[in-house]
């Protein structure tokens, strides 16, 4: 979500409860001081030039969502931004696997062609019906 500044003389602020007498930040269908709206995480002041995101009716900064609620890539670790390759409950990114058989690095591309060998290996299609594993 994003947020926006407005003018909101005689309102008062949802966290400080102290009256707003200039711009203030309208989020969450509530009223804030700039300096008030923070990430319920981590207590950052929320910059109103980005995007924030809502967990459990409380705004969260962008850098919190990624660490506490975004996929990462059980390979690489990282967090996975885009799409993924997701088996049983692990996500991947597609250039973090390779086919088992050829050795050749999946693609996006190849999302419909990769099947999965015994529960643990990744290989293109062609490259499984040549396994009789």
């Amino acid at each position: 979500l994003s947020l926006s500044l407005s003018l909101c003389r005689e309102r008062k602020c949802k966290a400080c409860g102290k009256p707003i007498d200039s711009f203030c930040v309208v989020a969450l269908n509530e009223f804030y001081h700039h300096v008030c709206f923070k990430c319920s995480m981590c207590r950052a002041v929320i910059n109103t030039k980005e995007p924030f995101h809502i967990q459990d009716d409380k705004a969260i900064c962008r850098k919190c969502n990624d660490e506490h609620f975004r996929r990462r890539c059980r390979e690489c670790h990282q967090i996975i931004k885009g799409t993924c390759l997701i088996y049983k409950d692990d996500a991947y990114h597609y250039s973090c696997l390779s086919c088992d058989t050829c050795n050749i690095q999946f693609t996006e591309a190849d999302s419909a062609d990769i099947r999965v060998v015994n529960g643990r290996l990744f290989k293109h299609s062609k490259c499984a019906t040549y396994c009789f594993e």
